[in-house]
Order: C-alpha cells, then sequence, then structure tokens
C-alpha cells in the first residue's frame, strides 16, 4: 500500500525537535523584553535632547534640556531654570527606571527633594547647535545622561559629543552599556 501521511513517531520527532528550539530561545527573547524598557527611555532621552537642540536652533535662543535624577522628570528651560513648557513639555520616564549623570554615570539622585520639578542637572544647547554642561542646583556638570536599572546598574548612555569641552558639538550619541565600556 502506498499511503501518504505521517507516522505518529515521525511526529512526535517533529514536536521534540521544536520544543528543543523553543526551550533554548526563550531566554534570549525575555533578556531582550527586559531590555526593552531600557532602550525606550534612552531613546525618549535622546529624542528629548534633539528636540531641544532643534528649538534652541529654530527660536535662536540658549536652552537646557533640565532633568530631576530624583523622579527621571525632564523639561525644556531658559538658562536660570524658567520652564519652557510653551516650548516644549516632556513626560517623566517610567518607574523603576533611574537616571543619573556625568559620563561615568557616579551623579544620582544628589539632593533627594521630593520636588520633582528641580533639576539636579541640565544639557545646554545654543542657538548655533553647539552643546554646553549646564550646571543646576547641586553643582552637577555633565553631557552625559544615563539610565540604569532599578538597582543601579547602568543600561545606556545618552550623551552629546565632546570634541571641545566646555562646548561640544551638540551632536547626540546613544550608547549601550557591554559590562566594561560603552558601546
Amino acid at each position: 500500500m502506498n499511503q501518504k501521511g505521517l507516522t505518529i513517531i515521525e511526529l512526535l520527532v517533529v514536536l521534540g525537535i521544536m520544543g528543543v528550539v523553543a526551550a533554548i530561545s526563550m531566554p534570549a527573547t525575555f533578556a531582550w523584553l527586559s531590555d526593552a524598557r531600557f532602550r525606550d527611555a534612552a531613546a525618549r532621552l535622546e529624542s528629548a535632547l534633539r528636540q531641544t537642540r532643534d528649538l534652541a536652533i529654530t527660536r535662536k535662543l540658549v536652552l537646557q534640556l533640565a532633568v530631576d535624577l530624583d523622579s527621571g522628570n525632564y523639561w525644556v528651560q531658559l538658562p536660570g531654570g524658567t520652564k519652557a513648557s510653551s516650548l516644549l513639555d516632556f513626560e517623566s520616564l517610567p518607574p523603576n527606571i533611574q537616571i543619573a549623570s556625568g559620563d561615568n554615570c557616579t551623579n544620582t539622585a544628589s539632593d533627594g527633594d521630593s520636588n520633582t520639578a528641580t533639576a539636579e542637572t541640565s544639557i545646554e544647547f545654543n542657538p548655533n547647535g553647539s552643546g554646553e554642561v549646564g550646571t543646576m542646583g547641586s553643582g552637577v556638570d555633565s553631557t552625559s545622561l544615563c539610565v540604569l536599572d532599578g538597582s543601579g546598574v547602568k543600561r545606556y548612555r545618552v550623551r552629546i559629543s565632546l570634541l571641545s569641552l566646555p562646548s561640544a558639538t551638540g551632536r547626540v550619541i546613544t550608547e549601550g552599556w557591554t559590562g566594561s565600556g560603552w558601546n
């Protein structure tokens, strides 16, 4: 007899192979999904920096992206701390994501205040698009904003290009932490 079809053994072998492949790929899938919220936070900060730079150029103003490291809130302001919410108003980052500043991500919520509208750091953009280190309340200087997980482990760094300090090109760069350096 010439019957076409699969035997039960062939079907079980195929299902077994599919199970092994699924088991191997699950950890990578979960790692990718857990990293997605940190990539999203870094993308939000990158977008905020680029929009602040673009606004500084188009409005011919010196503008700062101010960041409250305690709450994860960030907004556009004029130098001196006057909020420019009429220009651009940002929301805060999702919970369980910390922000730090400094090239090594060492400046965290320095004042510990409960005021979620007090910035500890800022990055300033000039009307020509160049970036500057902005100094805020506690004197923290930085051209970098770091995205940390809930336990303070570095995940991503969003910064402006540092070709010459204290003035920089204003080019926004996002880098991922590899465990030993930025990539």
